[in-house]
């Protein structure tokens, strides 16, 4: 049974920067939740603030009752905000607070922002840690590094304000000790987060005449066209603005994890190109 908690590991089905694929079609969504037992969801982005603003609005689209439904939790994954677009999404965002059970945020101004929520008493959930606040190196060009052990550090702010962490498969290794007891531990799979692009790489795609990055347009969602596959030292993913490479083969973790995320970016997106020195579309 997908996502549910038994023997083993509780696994939820994580959509962040996919879910827009959807965006319009919740009947059709809603049942393939319903067929895949989810009992855990997520949607949001990590990266992209523009995406998560279009979140929040396919979030109007009757979800609450749909997660009741469904008897599933959702994780609303907050990317860096800045003061302008909070100030116009912040009563959206607060709107939803009531039917979200965990909030990952990754950066400190969100945290505090969350945090002030939650003391207050409008937001009841978790508190998490999203993976653009640990800061460990990865770079899978480094095979002494990726089949190396790695200690996984825990940043002091976060004490004692966040209640999960969200890691990735960065080494065969890791050492999880720093990690403080009553902390949960939450594993992304089967992609390991690598860079996230300053500008869109998909800007240009939504305008065919004039192949350049254009900032300054109204975001078409392109990115939910496809991803980009990137063929240097080894195949790395462009989904949005996050570049993505597969996991590491973990081999030995010092505590096991207590929560994980599966991202199915191969069954959501498709590939429609290959970069390189020639750019290959598929078909």
């Amino acid at each position: 049974m997908f996502c549910e908690q038994g023997d083993l590991e509780e696994v939820g089905l994580n959509l962040a920067d996919l879910n827009l694929k959807y965006w319009h079609q919740a009947p059709m969504l809603e049942q393939y939740l319903k067929e895949l037992r989810v009992t855990q969801l997520a949607m949001g982005s990590n990266f992209c603030d523009i995406y998560f603003a279009k979140t929040l609005r396919m979030l109007e689209e009757g979800w609450e009752r749909i997660l009741d439904s469904l008897s599933c939790k959702l994780t609303l994954v907050v990317p860096q905000l800045g003061e302008g677009m909070l100030s116009r999404i912040e009563r959206q965002l607060m709107s939803c607070l009531f039917f979200v059970s965990e909030i990952v945020v990754n950066d400190i101004a969100m945290l505090a922002k969350v945090s002030a929520w939650k003391s207050e008493g409008l937001y009841r959930g978790k508190i998490t840690a999203g993976r653009l606040l640990i800061k460990n190196f990865r770079d899978a060009r480094y095979e002494q590094y990726t089949d190396s052990e790695v200690k996984v550090f825990f940043p002091v702010y976060l004490e004692g304000k966040v209640d999960a962490v969200e890691l990735e498969y960065v080494a065969q290794r890791m050492n999880l000790t720093e990690i403080p007891s009553g902390v949960e531990v939450v594993m992304h799979y089967p992609y390991t987060y690598q860079t996230c692009s300053g500008a869109c790489s998909y800007a240009a795609a939504a305008n065919p005449k004039n192949l350049y990055f254009q900032q300054n347009q109204r975001c078409k969602t392109t990115c939910m066209a496809g991803y980009l596959k990137l063929e240097e030292h080894f195949p790395m993913y462009l989904v949005g603005r996050g570049v993505y490479i597969q996991a590491a083969p973990i081999t030995w973790m010092s505590k096991k994890a207590d929560r994980y995320w599966y991202w199915p970016v191969d069954y959501v997106l498709g590939l429609i190109c290959i970069m390189g020195e020639d750019m290959v579309a598929v078909p």
